[in-house]
């Protein structure tokens, strides 16, 4: 039996989550964020504790520039052997997130129509 994989919710995350909320409210919508939570925690954590793998590799998705081609590269040095960056593409919201042996780390949520991640945070 494969070992059960623990869920970690960084620092990051816990604050992109609150800047989903004050996004969500600032269109008009605060019932988004509290479905997004029941998402979350009812389907897309459980979801990542059976299929850790479901999410693509984030450092193989192609690039639409080449900034973007030397970030993913610059990522991609400073992950060992047993470890990948997984993005996991959910109705309205995108999650990266470090899958390491048995361990997934969630790293950032951003609602779709929010801007680009910042990878600096993730240290």
């Amino acid at each position: 039996m494969a070992s059960p994989i623990q869920i970690e919710i960084t620092a990051n995350f816990e604050a992109n989550l609150e800047s989903v909320r004050c996004f969500c409210h600032d269109m008009g919508k605060s019932d988004q964020y509290e479905k997004l939570l029941d998402e979350l925690f009812g389907n897309i954590i459980p979801n990542l504790q059976e299929f850790p793998r479901m999410g693509a590799d984030f450092c193989s998705l192609p690039a639409g520039s080449v900034e973007v081609r030397r970030a993913q590269e610059k990522l991609r040095g400073r992950l060992q052997e047993n470890m990948s960056i997984r993005q996991y593409q959910s109705r309205e919201y995108v999650i990266l997130y470090l899958l390491k042996e048995t361990t997934v780390s969630l790293l950032a949520i951003k609602h779709q129509r929010q801007l680009a991640y910042d990878m600096r945070k993730w240290d």
